[in-house]
């Protein structure tokens, strides 16, 4: 009996198991503690309720008159933590600006742009931006934490700061 290799998904994913076709006999797939076994006699099956970050272990079990073979395969399940950028911001006139994301926990955030402008720390939800002008100024922030990847953008308008001219002092005889 062969189970197949363990695996490492995002919380809600379906996972296609991969074990060994039995030559004589018949198998069985069993599991220990939780997750839902689509059809439990398909090496192939498909395996779904696993919502919960943690550890998952099904056993592949190869049953031929009075020989049992068994194998166990763990999944393990990450949580997603959804990113978020944070509000778009409309500035005037600035260089610099911070951004304001959720915290990554569990896991790693990371900022990145193709924008020009420069990221002060690049892991730091609430970076600092540098080199901002005039235009339109698009960021990334992604959370991974484990197998699990989400990102979402915030984009930064900068507009020109106009200097108003009035015109010259006038005195007016009534």
């Amino acid at each position: 009996s062969a189970a197949g290799p363990d695996q490492q998904v995002c919380a809600g994913s379906t996972v296609t198991m991969a074990a060994n076709t039995p030559g004589a006999g018949s198998g069985t797939w069993t599991a220990l503690n939780g997750g839902t076994i689509s059809t439990a006699s398909n090496p192939a099956t498909t395996i779904t309720g696993l919502t919960i970050a943690g550890n998952y272990n099904f056993v592949w079990t190869i049953t031929n008159g009075t020989c049992v073979s068994r194998d166990t395969i763990r999944i393990t399940v990450d949580s997603l933590v959804v990113a978020n950028a944070g509000s778009d911001q409309q500035l005037c006139g600035v260089t610099t600006t911070n951004l304001a994301a959720n915290a990554a926990t569990p896991g790693i955030g990371f900022w990145s742009t193709t924008s020009g402008a420069g990221i002060t720390t690049l892991t730091d939800e609430n970076s600092g931006v540098t080199g901002l002008n005039t235009g339109v100024f698009t960021f990334v922030w992604t959370i991974t934490n484990g197998s699990c990847v989400s990102e979402d953008t915030v984009d930064v308008f900068v507009d020109s700061l106009e200097t108003a001219v009035a015109g010259s002092d006038q005195t007016i005889c009534s």
